[in-house]
């Protein structure tokens, strides 16, 4: 068993330096253009847009873990729909303008404390914001969801959104107000991967 890791929107793989030792299990860093052996047994594991980039790739999970992990960032709700799209074409403005700028606004209202990598072009950094814009369905795996009760990206009230009416997903909260699980709370996170996954 195999872990395939995707990080989130403006972040790098080295995001995962916390999280990935106390997984337990041989891991890759997922690469969109490659092509993955079906023969091979993969748990995914993606923060934020991760998990969505994961759950559309076709590959045939074992399991999908999502951190702060979405199918349909803007919702379904009207209120709160209207809102996060608004929002997000401010973001796709600002990154318009000033990509430097406004990653470093990003990753600092994700709480995220140490240098960020910035090997994604403007273009790739706009497509996934674009992409934020689409609803996507699950694609029906056994899956499990944690979020933080205070995310101030993710709401919570999307991951309940997003998941609480679907029996192949497992909600779960952590107490925090950051998004970059994994980054921070990585033994929290470690011990409810390995609940779930039922690993000793």
């Amino acid at each position: 068993m195999k872990c395939l890791l995707c990080h989130g929107f403006c972040f790098g793989n080295d995001y995962w330096e916390n999280l990935a030792p106390l997984l337990g299990m041989e891991y890759e860093f997922f690469d969109p253009s490659k092509k993955y052996d079906d023969s091979q047994e993969y748990i995914g594991i993606g923060h934020s847009i991760g998990f969505q980039k994961l759950n559309n790739s076709g590959i045939k999970f074992k399991a999908l873990i999502g951190l702060q992990g979405f199918v349909n960032f803007c919702g379904d709700e009207g209120r709160v729909h209207q809102m996060i799209s608004k929002n997000l074409d401010k973001m796709i403005r600002l990154f318009s303008e000033n990509v430097e700028k406004a990653r470093a606004a990003f990753v600092q209202s994700c709480k995220y404390d140490k240098q960020i990598n910035e090997s994604d072009s403007l273009e790739m950094l706009l497509q996934d914001l674009e992409d934020l814009k689409r609803k996507y369905n699950h694609c029906g795996c056994k899956s499990l969801v944690i979020g933080t009760t205070g995310d101030p990206i993710i709401l919570k009230e999307i991951l309940k959104d997003n998941f609480s009416h679907n029996p192949n997903v497992t909600l779960k909260f952590v107490q925090g107000e950051h998004h970059v699980l994994g980054w921070k709370d990585a033994e929290v996170v470690s011990q409810m991967i390995h609940e779930f996954l039922n690993i000793k």
